[in-house]
């Protein structure tokens, strides 16, 4: 017998009262949830606060950035920000998109040069890795660093230029072997290995102001090249018509927004697949063929206006590789 029976409690008494708790007990949990769901999005928002904050702060460096790496005249003109900040946006968003394309780093060791078939295309032998890395006063530097003894690997940027050539060579054909027959040979070469940092995020990072700082100075060359392509007598109507000078800093503005505001113009990025063989001739879709089978390669090109792309890729070499020797 409960406590309230022996009390004189009946049961159409206990069991509205085992109701009223039942009740109040799932008010209690509904007002616990609305409450955690309040404080989530109070977090939230305060989230999303901080981050368009710092928006607004990358942006407002970025177009300081742009001014500082082509002309500094542009801040005697009080909407220079308000001109620049649209197009900066944009090409910071840009940056962001093609950076997270990459691919994880790749590994570099003089043992996976002969099992990593892209990695054996961008770093050719082991005197090469040591040409990068180990005769590298950058990366030297980097082990040598007391902030940097935790580090087990660091981790840069690779640039490769990729050419193609037309050749003449052998192929097997069936049991036929055929002389003289067209192909083309792939070579990378033009390596530059830059911006050594203690990690992949870091380095990825470095990329995006490597890629910013190269789109800023290829917009300054193309006005240079404007004002210089410029003939005796446009210059000397330009002296005329201020409106029509580019030593105006309200000329050079006006082109210089429309020169940024197509960021997918001015940066290309390209995911190239190639398959080849052993001798790094380039295989057709016939490589099917167990005769012709190679390495089936995918890496990124990124390239600035008109400039010839480049490979580019994220190493990460060990502390214990450096150490080796």
């Amino acid at each position: 017998m409960s406590l309230f029976e022996l009390v004189g409690l009946d049961a159409p008494i206990l069991n509205e009262m085992d109701n009223r708790v039942a009740e109040a007990s799932a008010l209690r949990r509904f007002f616990q949830e609305q409450w955690d769901s309040l404080q989530q999005l109070l977090e939230d928002y305060r989230q999303q606060q901080a981050a368009e904050e710092r928006r607004v702060v990358a942006v407002g460096a970025a177009v300081e950035s742009i001014v500082e790496g082509t002309d500094r005249r542009l801040r005697v003109l009080s909407d220079y920000k308000d001109a620049l900040r649209d197009s900066a946006r944009e090409l910071l968003e840009y940056i962001e998109e093609i950076v997270a394309a990459l691919p994880p780093a790749l590994p570099v060791s003089k043992r996976r040069l002969t099992t990593d078939p892209l990695l054996r295309r961008l770093i050719r032998s082991r005197d090469q890795i040591d040409e990068l890395f180990l005769r590298n006063r950058e990366i030297r530097a980097f082990f040598a660093d007391p902030e940097h003894q935790q580090c087990d690997a660091v981790y840069a940027l690779l640039f490769v230029l990729r050419y193609e050539k037309r050749v003449l060579g052998t192929e097997m054909r069936g049991d036929m072997l055929m002389r003289e027959v067209p192909q083309t040979a792939v070579n990378f070469t033009g390596r530059e290995l830059l911006a050594p940092r203690p990690s992949e995020e870091a380095a990825r990072k470095a990329l995006k102001q490597v890629l910013f700082d190269s789109v800023v100075a290829h917009a300054k060359r193309q006005i240079l090249f404007k004002r210089e392509a410029l003939s005796e007598k446009e210059r000397l109507q330009a002296q005329l018509h201020p409106e029509q000078n580019l030593n105006n800093p309200e000329v050079y503005l006006h082109l210089l927004r429309e020169l940024l505001s197509s960021p997918r113009q001015l940066l290309q990025l390209h995911n190239a697949e190639l398959q080849m063989n052993s001798l790094d001739i380039l295989l057709g879709s016939e490589a099917a063929d167990s005769s012709q089978s190679g390495d089936r390669l995918q890496f990124f090109e990124v390239g600035v206006g008109a400039e010839r792309s480049r490979v580019v890729s994220l190493l990460s070499y060990p502390r214990a590789e450096f150490q080796a020797g």
